[in-house]
């Protein structure tokens, strides 16, 4: 992606329209009719600078306008050019997109000289920030989080994103750079909340995430959240934890759009019985997978088969044989044929004595 110098026509005079989309977050629309251009615009803090950019998959290539006042200064193409801003000094950064994937994300001055080209795989929307005086950017590639020193036209840290994916009270949140007090901020747009990293790349506010996390996820987040836990640490779960585990899929019963989602509400239940497992409580963990096989479930092998294991565990043959052959009938891959065999050798050599 290149700019170059725009070559004004002194018999036209450009009229750049700005205009404001409703219901949609800070969403500016220019139009400049002399170009036939329409695209979307971003202007610095003190208003004097703007870039607007079309990014469509029609062309080959949109153009791009930067400029000063009403005045265009640069003229640039990308193949799908998004989440321009501009800096107080004229100091602006844009993502392009490769329509065949990836994507590189620049900063140039006012000039159009290239201050940084990053190149990366996808790019999340709107993700990118520069600070009022031009001084450091930063943006999100690859799940990355990176952090850019204009002045020097450097990358100065990269770290993986501890704030990204999977928390819907931070969908649509957005990077700010306060260079003043040296901190990037991660804001959200829904509810106000924001975390702060500092310049050297430390997430100041990780203890702050995690509680917010929890606070605001939906019944799917919980049984996610639960299920991380699960992963990490097993049946090391202390009874405190579990205690704590066990409260967070509750609360996501109770959640009125559980109601309406079956499967949902099946795998908080067999979740609930992983939980009660850690803690040996077997007739707790087979009370629950039986409440998740009643909602008729679209992997109930699964939960088959972690009866069986529950039964099996309780010596408990005949219900454990019973639910292991329910399993296999509902998915001959479900991984129980060896456990059924054996168990009902071990039956036949009993019933022989």
């Amino acid at each position: 992606m290149k700019f170059q110098k725009f070559i004004e026509d002194s018999a036209k005079k450009r009229k750049i329209t700005v205009s404001e989309m409703p219901f949609v977050t800070v969403k500016k629309i220019a139009r400049i009719n002399s170009l036939k251009f329409s695209g979307n615009y971003s202007d610095s803090q003190s208003g004097e600078f703007w870039i607007a950019y079309c990014d469509t998959y029609v062309l080959k290539k949109n153009p791009c306008y930067f400029g000063q006042g009403n005045q265009i200064l640069l003229f640039g193409e990308g193949q799908r050019p998004d989440s321009g801003k501009v800096a107080n000094n004229g100091t602006f950064i844009i993502h392009d997109c490769l329509k065949e994937g990836g994507s590189t994300f620049f900063a140039f001055n006012k000039e159009g000289n290239i201050l940084i080209q990053q190149k990366g795989g996808m790019s999340i929307y709107n993700n990118n920030a520069i600070s009022s005086d031009g001084k450091f950017a930063a943006c999100m590639i690859d799940s990355y989080l990176h952090f850019f020193d204009l002045e020097l036209c450097s990358l100065q840290w990269k770290i993986k994103s501890a704030t990204l994916g999977g928390c819907s009270f931070s969908s649509g949140s957005y990077y700010r750079v306060d260079a003043e007090n040296r901190l990037l901020f991660l804001q959200c747009r829904n509810n106000d909340l924001s975390y702060r990293y500092d310049f050297e790349g430390n997430f100041l506010d990780k203890e702050k995430w995690e509680e917010d996390k929890v606070a605001y996820a939906t019944p799917s987040e919980l049984y996610y959240i639960v299920k991380e836990h699960l992963t990490i640490e097993g049946s090391a779960i202390s009874p405190n934890k579990a205690d704590e585990l066990i409260s967070l899929l509750n609360r996501a019963l109770a959640a009125k759009e559980t109601d309406h989602n079956p499967n949902l509400k099946a795998q908080i239940y067999e979740m609930l019985g992983e939980v009660y497992e850690t803690q040996n409580e077997i007739d707790q963990a087979i009370g629950n997978y039986e409440w998740a096989l009643s909602l008729e479930p679209e992997h109930k092998a699964y939960i088959y088969r972690k009866l069986g294991e529950a039964y099996e565990s309780q010596y408990k043959i005949d219900q454990a044989i019973e639910n292991y052959e329910m399993a296999l009938h509902c998915n001959p891959k479900v991984g129980v044929k060896r456990k059924l065999d054996k168990l009902n050798k071990h039956a036949q050599d009993y019933s022989m004595k």
